[in-house]
């Protein structure tokens, strides 16, 4: 019975049994996680077909109660196949990350309340590789729009990051705690899978290319460090976050103009670098 005029704190009761596993921010190791998490874990990227319950032995899949035939109700668990009592299993549903990724699914199916949390709590982390669970999906318009956006990022961020400006500080704030999406091109988390199905990612790229541009082609330091096209030798520099009208050779990094590219395109910086290579062969054989 709560006391008279003290308020009881709600921090203080017991959590439900289903929160009784140790969830990981991302910026510790997965060895440190519990047994239950490192399995959660590693289904993420992986559609699990429903569990027979014979497999389960007939018991809950959290609290290893009763269920099926004669012992109790009980509900499957969309995320990692298994089933659970209704104690453990409230219907609530989620989106499941592996349908998303693998059959661009974003509808929400019935989890248990222990993958519910843990949903929760990863849902922003950014733990879904599309180049190793399912790079087919870069076949779809909006995932390709994406990966471009971010391959324009990681090039702009070359340059924001060694301007003696502040303009690194205006940059890295407009996709706070996002950091990873200039930093790599092909991980995403459970609401940037979303954002790209909604175009609210895209639209939260976009914005910071264009401040990011802007500042590149108006800062006397970063418009600098532009390139000459090894191809028309013009004295415009280019810049590989152009990617509409630039690509860059994937050996010596040189940035040209596309217009000039073609099947039988050679680098003419790899050339000059394989003569002189071929010349300092030369010339120690000479010797």
């Amino acid at each position: 019975m709560t006391t008279p005029g003290i308020k009881k704190d709600s921090s203080l009761e017991a959590e439900p049994s289903y929160l009784d596993f140790v969830l990981v921010p991302k910026f510790l190791v997965a060895e440190q996680a519990d047994e239950e998490t490192k399995k959660l874990m590693t289904t993420v990227g992986k559609i699990c077909l429903e569990k027979d319950l014979r497999s389960q032995d007939f018991q809950c899949n959290s609290c290893g109660c009763a269920i099926g035939i004669i012992y109790g109700k009980f509900r499957s668990c969309h995320y990692d196949g298994y089933n659970y009592c209704y104690g453990c299993h409230g219907n609530d549903t989620e989106c499941i990350p592996a349908r998303m990724i693998h059959n661009w699914d974003f509808k929400k199916y019935p989890v248990s309340n222990r993958v519910k949390v843990f949903i929760s709590h990863i849902e922003n982390d950014p733990l879904l590789d599309i180049s190793k669970l399912n790079p087919a999906l870069y076949a779809l318009e909006e995932v390709r729009e994406i990966r471009l956006l971010r391959t324009q990022l990681t090039y702009l961020r070359s340059y924001i990051v060694i301007c003696k400006t502040f303009a690194v500080e205006d940059f890295r704030r407009k996709l706070w705690p996002r950091e990873y999406l200039y930093e790599q091109v092909h991980l995403y988390s459970i609401t940037d899978m979303q954002e790209i199905s909604s175009g609210v990612l895209a639209k939260t790229l976009q914005e910071a290319i264009a401040f990011a541009r802007k500042h590149v082609r108006s800062c006397q330091h970063c418009r600098r460090n532009g390139f000459v096209c090894e191809m028309c030798k013009s004295l415009k520099p280019v810049y590989p976050f152009d990617v509409e009208s630039t690509c860059n050779c994937d050996k010596c990094f040189t940035v040209f103009r596309t217009v000039f590219l073609n099947t039988n395109t050679v680098c003419h910086n790899c050339i000059k670098s394989i003569r002189v290579s071929n010349r300092w062969t030369h010339l120690h054989s000479v010797k």
